[in-house]
């Protein structure tokens, strides 16, 4: 809005972490993996909470060149609370999950080739 001085004053504001290519992120992490999916020309979907009304479990990202492929970024290792939300993501993908890429950003990036 336009002040009594007459420059512009922000008076709400949102931010919402991205990739250099808008992908939106919740972590530094993901901002990485989004970049190297894009680098090793893979093509991929970013689910939102939003978009996940009855979700079991929602994937950082889900690959779209091969059926039920899915990555997850383990940025958080070694809280217990994380630990077990990990444990049910990863019961959930034994199951369902034809290819699970994990990383967990205290190890090197796989490779997404």
């Amino acid at each position: 809005c336009i002040r009594d001085r007459g420059y512009a004053v922000a008076v709400d504001a949102a931010v919402m972490l991205t990739s250099g290519t808008y992908i939106p992120a919740d972590s530094s992490y993901e901002v990485q993996m989004a970049d190297a999916l894009q680098t090793a020309r893979r093509p991929f979907v970013k689910p939102l909470v939003y978009d996940a009304r009855n979700a079991v479990v929602l994937p950082d990202f889900v690959l779209v060149d091969q059926p039920r492929t899915y990555v997850e970024v383990w940025g958080l290792p070694g809280r217990q609370d994380y630990e077990l939300r990990k444990q049910r993501k990863l019961e959930h993908y034994q199951k369902y999950a034809r290819r699970l890429i994990e990383w967990t950003v205290t190890e090197p990036m796989p490779s997404l080739a």
